[in-house]
């Protein structure tokens, strides 16, 4: 496991390779906004809500920054270079994590091998998860979170839901909503799981909104975490900008055609779990109106399911293509 982590962080460390030597993905105005604020987080700048909430990644940037900054490479920035280091462990302890996944859904070896590198060569994965952001984070928590609800671990989700709103504050209302879900599913299926799934919520709610509350402390509110009656009425305006922006085809096109015909082979409770809580992503991101950045989050709950699903797709094409080759 050791060796294959090793082996995922140089392909993340390369793929990154990018946004440190080719542009610059931190400058306001021309390159990724959000980035631009997460690096002045690593450098202990100040931050606008509600980046200021999602401590972990640049915390932990923090934590590498003085090493890399007595690397000169090439003129790269010290506080992108910590950024890209984290965002490639917590992208190869994601795709760790996929292939346990694949390992439980489908048992097969030839879909353990494939579900890693399908994952790693995403749209999403290369060009935000290892890009100065902190979406790896919420992709880790969100896929362990799943792999927990299919061992039946619920305590272990509901910790994960708990300290996830450190990474991103979503995790907290997609965790609780992922927990709520599986818990209807498994009902419908006449599993017993009554108290451990509500100790598992409370837990989960108790400790996320604390962990939440420590990182909003001394902080203005972010008004699209606010209820408000404007935005509830601009959210249906929003819904359409969010779900037909083209970065939605950038996102999925690579992996709907593989993995929609694959879908009825996974388990119906990690279906139902990922459609839901994609309905809470858009729910959330039309509220906030990130009309051009939906396709973000909503990979981070989809991704696993569409990616597993593509990896079963592509071992039965191989093995009908080598099936007519005998022929």
């Amino acid at each position: 496991m050791v060796l294959l982590f090793l082996g995922f962080f140089l392909v993340c460390f390369t793929l990154g390779y990018p946004a440190l030597a080719r542009y610059d993905p931190s400058e306001k105005g021309k390159g990724n906004t959000d980035s631009f604020w997460y690096r002045r987080m690593v450098n202990r700048g100040n931050v606008v809500p509600p980046f200021c909430y999602r401590v972990l990644t640049p915390a932990l940037a923090r934590g590498v920054l003085p090493v890399v900054s007595r690397c000169e490479i090439g003129g790269w920035d010290p506080a992108l270079f910590a950024l890209w280091i984290v965002n490639a462990a917590f992208t190869s302890l994601t795709a760790l994590v996929v292939m346990r996944i694949a390992a439980i859904v489908a048992d097969d070896l030839a879909v353990v091998a494939l579900a890693p590198w399908v994952y790693l060569s995403s749209f999403v994965v290369v060009n935000h998860h290892l890009a100065g952001l902190i979406d790896s984070a919420e992709a880790f928590f969100l896929a362990a979170i799943f792999l927990a609800l299919l061992r039946e671990r619920w305590l272990p989700a509901a910790i994960l839901v708990a300290v996830g709103p450190v990474a991103k504050e979503t995790i907290l209302p997609l965790g609780l909503s992922a927990l709520a879900i599986w818990w209807a599913t498994a009902r419908l299926r006449g599993t017993r799981c009554t108290r451990p799934a509500l100790v598992a919520v409370v837990v989960a709610a108790a400790g996320g909104s604390l962990a939440l509350g420590v990182c909003r402390y001394g902080v203005p509110s972010y008004e699209g975490h606010v209820l408000s009656v404007p935005r509830l009425a601009a959210m249906f305006s929003h819904l359409g900008g969010c779900l037909f922006e083209r970065t939605q085809v950038y996102a999925f096109a690579f992996l709907l055609p593989m993995a929609v015909p694959r879908l009825r082979r996974l388990p119906a409770a990690l279906l139902a779990t990922s459609a839901g809580m994609a309905v809470v992503v858009t729910l959330l991101g039309a509220y906030a109106g990130i009309t051009g950045n939906l396709h973000r989050p909503l990979f981070c709950v989809l991704g696993p399911v569409l990616v597993v699903s593509s990896s079963i797709f592509l071992r039965d094409l191989a093995r009908s293509l080598l099936n007519a080759q005998d022929l």
